[in-house]
């Protein structure tokens, strides 16, 4: 039986240089609060994750 807490879905954020950090810190924010509104609704969990150029 699968754990429905792990992660199905990923979305990864790329941190280029000169990129702003407050959009990250936004996006992260707003894929975040999506995630929890999946799980409260039987969907997916989401985890976002950050990636360094």
């Amino acid at each position: 039986m699968a754990d429905s807490s792990l992660p199905r879905a990923e979305v990864g954020i790329l941190l280029y240089p000169g990129c702003q950090q407050a959009m990250v810190h936004g996006m992260t924010d707003l894929i975040d609060i999506a995630g929890q509104f999946s799980v409260q609704h039987g969907g997916p969990v989401v985890r976002v994750s950050h990636w360094q150029m």
